[in-house]
């Protein structure tokens, strides 16, 4: 692990591959990946850009969590009377919606 977190993005997307656990693999995938997907083999990256899409917005017949459509539905019925609280969902909304459109 010091090695991965000493090391450059492109050496760090080489040295996961040698990780002899799967858990750990596949993190240390992820991290490059969002950080400098660039670095990455193209079918790992198409791989994980999958992923992700998948993660954020459910796959047809899985159940994987909370997706970005129905964080937005859990918005729409909460409404905070504190105005504090009124802006941090509003600025909430306005992330999850720029998530949304920007794929």
């Amino acid at each position: 692990m010091q090695a991965f977190h000493a090391a450059s993005w492109r050496e760090r997307a080489d040295l996961v591959e040698a990780f002899e656990d799967d858990r750990l693999r596949e993190l240390g995938r992820r991290i490059v990946f969002l950080e400098q997907p660039e670095v990455l083999r193209p079918e790992l990256r198409d791989g994980l850009e999958t992923w992700l899409h998948n993660r954020r917005h459910g796959r047809e017949g899985v159940q994987a969590g909370r997706t970005v459509h129905g964080a937005l539905s859990e918005l729409q019925e909460s409404a905070p009377s504190d105005p504090g609280a009124q802006a941090a969902v509003s600025d909430i909304r306005n992330w999850l919606e720029n998530m949304a459109s920007s794929e």
